[in-house]
């Protein structure tokens, strides 16, 4: 698992939901002008909940990563060196007597 609590990206996605929630009105409130407000919250959420699920996937990183596929191909190579290595060691006891 991660090496952390998985409460925590519960606590920092709410955190970001909090944030911009209240980004609009504390804009509005500021004085800034509608359309900027709104220009503004949408490039802001694009890029803090773009980041925030980035962090997600390097958090958890193994559901996409093909892990059975890797494995199950190391297990055929293991395997293979295994057998090359009896047949060798066959050759050589048969010519060396």
């Amino acid at each position: 698992g991660p090496p952390f609590a998985p409460t925590f990206p519960r606590h920092t996605s709410r955190l970001l939901c909090l944030f911009l929630c209240l980004l609009p009105p504390s804009l509005l409130g500021s004085g800034v002008m509608p359309l900027t407000v709104v220009m503004t919250t949408l490039l802001t959420s694009y890029i803090l909940v773009g980041i925030d699920e980035i962090g997600l996937k390097i958090e958890r990183p193994f559901p996409f990563i093909p892990m059975h596929h890797i494995c199950t191909m190391s297990q055929g190579n293991v395997k293979n060196q295994v057998i090359m290595s009896r047949d060798i060691r066959g050759m050589q006891s048969r010519g060396g007597k």
